[in-house]
């Protein structure tokens, strides 16, 4: 009997780790095409470079840091945060306001994807912008102003990589409306674009809202389920509906202008869904070239991925655990059915015996 058991566990067991293991691979099918940036033209370090290529609707994809710079970076304002805080707090409260400013949303997004952990659309020749902020012009963060000033910030330590891409014809509203009716009506429309909602209290009150939860599902969705080739399609009405109530109040990743700029799906997605690498894996987008000069380093598309594959792990588990307890369950319902079953053909057996001696009964009569 405990062998049979045994076994049976052994067989729920199975399947359960069969089940997880296939949830676990399901992350990691991608089937997209990719645009190939690497041997596309170079377009510069600099901002006097590269905006001679750069027109209205133009998005950028990359990062201004790696992965790992991203972590010194926030960790080293962590420091001076915390320094400033402990002059009149003690260290507890310090400490708390220290690492509320501290961006995770940033360094999570090059987590999940150190080489497109950023996107920016340009509004016009001169301003860019990203969910959750105002347009600003473009050299502020992003390019130093000349090819010495940039060769400067390189020497400190600035690793920026991007990818300009180009919306191909019909595409993008703000590529039409700077045809039509010039830059700063288009300017205007990605200005309603990134923003959103504002924070209303603590210390970012009155900015913009970046939805880090947002951020967050979209990243674990993409790397728990399996990527197929998706044909870009016009939006129907009601991924029309949902981008206008975004337009007119909803949160937004960095991602999400472009994605309410097109009039057509995103790397086959909705505009609420999709990231920065969506528009690397976009036919409606063309490569214009590279600009910046770092690249993302081994470490950080190997360290920097880890967490990526714990959450891979952990949802394989649960739905491993899930199915292992499913087949349990299904196997204690089968045992109960067939006790049933044995019960029942000895009650009958017993029955038929009483019934056969009755008869013999009234025979011998």
């Amino acid at each position: 009997m405990n062998k049979e058991k045994n076994k049976k566990w052994s067989k729920e067991k199975k399947i359960g780790v069969g089940v997880g293991a296939t949830a676990f691979g399901a992350g990691m099918v991608d089937l997209r095409p990719r645009i190939k940036a690497k041997k596309s033209p170079y377009l510069g370090a600099s901002w006097k470079e590269v905006s001679k290529h750069v027109k209205p609707g133009d998005v950028l994809i990359g990062a201004s840091q790696t992965a790992t710079g991203s972590v010194a970076s926030e960790f080293k304002g962590f420091k001076k945060n915390y320094a400033a805080s402990r002059k009149t707090q003690g260290i507890i409260p310090s400490f708390k306001k220290a690492i509320k400013q501290v961006d995770v949303a940033s360094m999570g997004s090059k987590f999940a994807d150190p080489s497109a952990s950023h996107a920016e659309v340009f509004g016009s020749k001169t301003h860019v912008g990203s969910g959750g902020e105002k347009v600003r012009h473009v050299t502020k963060e992003t390019f130093a102003r000349t090819p010495q000033q940039a060769a400067a910030e390189f020497k400190k330590g600035y690793k920026g990589h991007w990818v300009l891409l180009r919306p191909k014809e019909g595409v993008s509203k703000i590529q039409e409306i700077a045809k039509k009716k010039g830059t700063s009506a288009s300017k205007k429309r990605l200005q309603q674009l990134t923003g959103g909602e504002k924070f209303t209290k603590g210390p970012r009150k009155g900015k913009y809202v970046y939805s880090r939860g947002m951020g967050i599902k979209n990243a674990i969705v993409d790397w728990i389920t399996p990527k197929f080739r998706r044909k870009e399609k016009v939006k129907t009405k009601s991924m029309i509906t949902s981008d206008a109530r975004m337009i007119s109040g909803g949160n937004r990743i960095c991602s999400t202008p472009g994605a309410l700029a097109s009039t057509r799906t995103t790397g086959g997605k909705s505009a609420k869904s999709v990231l920065p690498k969506d528009y690397l894996r976009s036919a409606d987008y063309k490569v214009i070239g590279r600009a910046g000069k770092g690249k993302t380093s081994l470490l950080s598309k190997t360290l920097f991925n880890v967490p990526k594959y714990g959450v891979k792990a952990g949802f394989a588990g649960v739905v491993g655990l899930g199915a292992y307890g499913i087949a349990k369950g299904v196997n204690k319902i089968k045992e109960k059915n067939n006790k049933f079953i044995t019960k029942k053909a000895y009650l009958d057996m017993i029955y038929e015996e009483s019934f056969i001696n009755e008869l013999e009964e009234v025979s011998n009569g």
